[in-house]
Parts: structure tokens; C-alpha cells; sequence
């Protein structure tokens, strides 16, 4: 339970006519937006677009590099550095320097993913700062964008299974050619543009929902994540429903896995205190665990003739979940700036060489070793913790989310984290505070 002292402090200097830096406009006026929703929202979309959509995974260059050019020009700094606290530029200074330090050390500073993630980290400071201490507006404007782009999708998702004619082939000047074994056949179609879909088969075989995401397992992620925001929030039931109606269309058993993970975590919460109920409880979502591979894999063979018991996606995302651990140990104080010690492990392990690596978190170690992923990992949940202990539950559904997706050096989580790292205040806090404010402007309207 968090100290309700800073917030009766705050209603107190809201009385006396101070201004806390919380927003005090309401979302809509009429029918326009304030301009600072209204930045907020595309800077959250941005960075959806850059860090997890389509356009981020397969996107053509150009693509990908205005969509980076036009996050820089919403989200640039304007004036002072004030809006920065300390703890966070001091954060980001030590992760620049350190992480340059080990790129110099392991030869790999002039690298692309080097390069991107010194980029990513600039912008991910840079929405901090557009947010200021009022991570209640990341969190609102988050899970907006995301509870639009779910009702979006599954509003058009029905009529792929009508017909096949709804969907429009993405134009090969929007994608980026690729020599990968998994995605180099991959064709990505379109519903008006407003949801997406992947298949490396003919249109008549798609069956899963990913709204604008590179593929459902993604789209499954940041719905998770909004479902933990709503329970800070207070978002209402429909809202959540909605977003786990999205998480079961994707029909991504990372997904379905990482909902399951949650909604323990959440059970949990209830139960720290009954020892016997949550030993109960942990054996039943264990049955869950083990029983939830085989029945989705029945239910998939009968709906779509699908074998997720074959599909080398997962089957090399599974490799993923230990192998960077494991080739990391031959040079863990300063990574790998090459992918070929992980294509040779990888090799060995399954006897297939893959372009990249899926578990972001495992990607720590191999890019720059044990010591400065611990550091990581400190800033992580540094930056969660301080959305507030009512959300502890995000920290665990994030370290998990990005060992199964390659988001971790994104701009989107790293802006959070930041964010995170940014605020003054808890969710909650925010939260009692801005209902202050509104009562004071209801009464001062009333005796006007």
C-alpha cells in the first residue's frame, strides 16, 4: 500500500493554487483534443510503429527511417533539461558510456544494432522528457492506442474467413528483401490499412490476428501489457475485455503463455498471505502449464489444420529461451559484436543458423556480457518500480515478454522504462491527485 502522504501534500498545494505538473485538461474539449494528448498519442503510436509493427520487422529501410525521423521531430526536447530527474540522467549517462566503452572493447561500435540502440536510447530519453514526471499519461495514452488498434483488428478480422478478397498484398517498395530461413517467403496483406497480416502461404491460409504488429505473438504482448495498466487505471471490464478477446484471436501460444503468466501473477497479488492457498494455487496453474501446449495444439488442428508441434518458429524460439545464456559464458565481461558464435552454437544445438535472436533479454549477455546485463536489468526494474508497487506485476510479464519478442533495445520499452524512471509520482498517486484537482475546479466553478 503506498504512503498516502505526498498525496494529501499535493491536494494541499493544489488548494493553495499550486501546480503540481499533472494534466488539468480534460481529454476532450468538445470535440478537439488538447495539443498535449494529442502529442502524446502520436508519440505512443510512433513508437509502436518503429519498435513492434510490421514496419519495424520488415519494413523497407525508408520506411523504418521516416518513421524514426518523425518520432525525433514529435518527441524532441524543447528547452531545459528540467523536466529530466536526476536519478534518470544520471541512469542514461552511465548506460551511453558504458555500453559505447564495451562496443570499443568488443569491435563492435560501428555496428548497425550498435548504432540503433545508442539511437533508441536518445529517443527513448527524449519521450521521457515530452511526458515529463506524468507517467499516468504514458499509461493512459498507452493503452488507448492499443485498446483502439485491438477493436480495430477484431472488427476486420472476421471478414478474412468471408473472403479472401478483402486482403491487399503490401507493395514490394514497402518491404524490406530478406534472406532469412523463416521470413524470407513471408507476404505481408493489408485490410484498408488499418490491420495487417503475415503468412508465408497464399491469403486463404491466414488465421491469425496481429492487428498492426509483425506477428501476433507481438500483438499478444502489448495487450498484455495494457491489461496490467487497466488494473492500475481502473479501466472497466469491457475494456479488458477487449483485450483479452485480442490476446485469444492471435492464436500465438506465446501469447496464450504470457496471459496465463499474468493472470497467475495477478491470483497471486490476492494470496501472499494464505500459504496454503497459494501452494494451490501454483500446483493448478503448473497443471494449466502442462496441459495448455497439448490442448491448444488439438484445438488448432481442428480449427485450422495447424501443428504448432512442427512450427520452426516456436521450435527456435524455445532454442532461444537458454542458448545466449550459454555461448555468453565464452566471453562474459564483453559479448559478442558478431552473430556467428550464436549461428554456431545454434547450429550445434538444433543444426540450423538463424539471422537473429528472439530472446532480447538473452541478447543482453550476448551483446555486452553478464556485468552490464545485470546493470540492464537494474534499470529495468528501477524504471517499473517506480510506476509504483501497485504494478509489480508489469515487471515480470516485461522480463518474460521480451525473452520470447526481440524488443529490448526498442525505442517503445526503453521509452517506458525511462518514463518510469522519470516520475515523481506513483500511478496511484497521479491518480488521487488529478481527482483533486478536479474537485477543486468543480467547486470553484459552483460558487462562481
Amino acid at each position: 500500500m503506498s504512503n498516502p502522504a505526498p498525496v494529501s501534500q499535493m491536494v494541499k498545494g493544489i488548494v493553495a493554487g499550486e501546480n503540481p505538473g499533472l494534466p488539468t485538461q480534460p481529454v476532450w474539449r468538445g470535440r478537439r483534443i488538447s495539443r498535449t494528448r494529442l502529442r502524446h498519442g502520436v508519440m505512443v503510436f510512433l513508437l509502436l510503429l518503429v519498435s513492434a509493427s510490421w514496419v519495424a520487422n520488415t519494413g523497407a529501410d525508408w520506411l523504418q527511417y521516416t518513421g524514426y525521423a518523425l518520432l525525433a521531430l514529435i518527441a524532441v526536447p524543447l528547452g531545459s533539461s528540467a523536466r529530466f530527474t536526476p536519478a534518470l540522467l544520471r541512469t542514461a549517462l552511465l548506460l551511453i558510456s558504458v555500453t559505447v566503452l564495451i562496443s570499443l572493447l568488443n569491435g563492435g561500435m560501428a555496428s548497425k544494432g550498435n548504432l540503433l540502440f545508442i539511437i533508441n536510447i536518445l529517443i527513448g530519453l527524449s519521450c521521457a522528457y515530452v511526458i515529463g514526471a506524468r507517467s499516468l499519461a504514458f499509461a493512459e495514452t498507452y493503452n488507448g492506442i492499443v485498446l483502439a488498434l485491438a477493436m480495430v483488428s477484431l472488427a476486420l478480422f472476421p471478414l478474412i474467413f468471408l473472403t479472401d478478397s478483402v486482403l491487399v498484398q503490401l507493395p514490394d517498395m514497402l518491404i524490406k528483401p530478406s534472406s532469412s530461413e523463416i521470413t524470407q517467403d513471408r507476404r505481408f496483406y493489408t485490410i484498408l490499412g488499418l490491420s495487417y497480416f503475415s503468412t508465408n502461404q497464399t491469403p486463404s491460409e491466414i488465421w491469425r490476428n496481429q492487428s498492426i504488429f509483425w506477428e501476433p505473438g507481438m500483438f499478444g504482448f502489448m495487450l498484455v501489457i495494457a491489461l496490467a495498466f487497466s488494473e492500475v487505471l481502473g479501466e472497466s471490464r469491457r475494456r479488458r475485455a477487449v483485450y483479452v478477446l485480442g490476446i485469444v484471436m492471435t492464436f500465438a501460444p506465446g501469447a496464450y503463455a504470457l496471459l496465463l503468466f499474468y493472470l497467475g501473477l495477478w491470483a497471486f497479488s490476492f494470496l501472499r498471505k494464505g500459504v496454503l492457498a497459494a501452494l494451490v494455487l501454483s500446483g493448478l496453474f503448473a497443471t494449466l502449464a502442462l496441459l495448455f501446449i497439448p490442448l491448444l495444439r488439438e484445438v488448432l488442428l481442428v480449427l485450422f489444420n495447424r501443428d504448432i508441434y512442427t512450427d520452426n518458429s516456436i521450435y527456435i524460439r524455445i532454442t532461444d529461451l537458454w542458448l545466449p545464456y550459454v555461448v555468453a559464458l565464452q566471453s562474459p565481461f564483453w559479448g559478442y559484436s558478431s552473430m556467428v558464435p550464436y549461428q554456431d552454437g545454434m547450429a550445434i544445438a538444433i543444426e540450423r543458423r538463424m539471422d537473429g535472436m528472439t530472446n532480447s533479454f538473452g541478447a543482453y549477455f550476448y551483446r555486452y556480457g553478464y556485468i552490464w546485463a545485470a546493470f540492464m536489468f537494474g534499470v529495468i526494474a528501477g524504471g517499473v518500480r517506480r510506476f509504483g508497487p501497485e504494478l509489480g506485476l508489469l515487471l515480470p510479464v516485461l522480463l518474460l515478454g521480451i525473452m520470447y519478442e526481440p524488443i529490448g533495445f526498442s525505442p517503445l520499452f526503453l521509452a517506458l522504462v525511462f518514463v518510469g524512471l522519470n516520475s515523481s509520482q506513483t500511478l496511484r498517486q497521479q491518480i488521487a491527485a488529478r481527482g483533486g484537482q478536479q474537485a477543486l475546479a468543480e467547486n470553484r466553478q459552483g460558487s462562481g
